[in-house]
């Protein structure tokens, strides 16, 4: 019972600190958006484009380049929409290149 308790309270904070994240992004506009490409660092990302909304880890997965089969570290990096820039952008990171860069339109 007192498990249930605890994870209801946790929903309930969880879903009154969301607007107010949302409320604080600060998105990434669409000139920073064309800088970006492939191949970058995650340090050069973080100079055109600030530091993200969001950012997750994702775990590790293995090289096939690298013939040691080293683990790279994936994270992803979420800009998120804002009434200027009504995208969500969404880079991410293997070995801290860029990947991955996806930008939605928001609905």
């Amino acid at each position: 019972m007192r498990i249930r308790r605890l994870i209801a309270v946790g929903l309930v904070l969880g879903a009154t600190a969301f607007p107010a994240l949302a409320n604080e992004a600060r998105g990434l506009d669409f000139g920073a958006y064309l800088l970006l490409e492939q191949g970058m660092t995650e340090g050069q990302v973080v100079s055109i484009a600030g530091y993200p909304d969001l950012r997750a880890d994702q775990g590790f997965t293995y090289s096939n380049e690298i013939p040691s089969r080293a683990a790279l570290a994936m994270k992803t990096y979420t800009y998120l929409p804002t009434e200027a820039d009504p995208e969500t952008t969404t880079i991410t990171f293997v070995g801290g290149v860029v990947k991955d860069i996806r930008r939605d339109k928001m609905f």
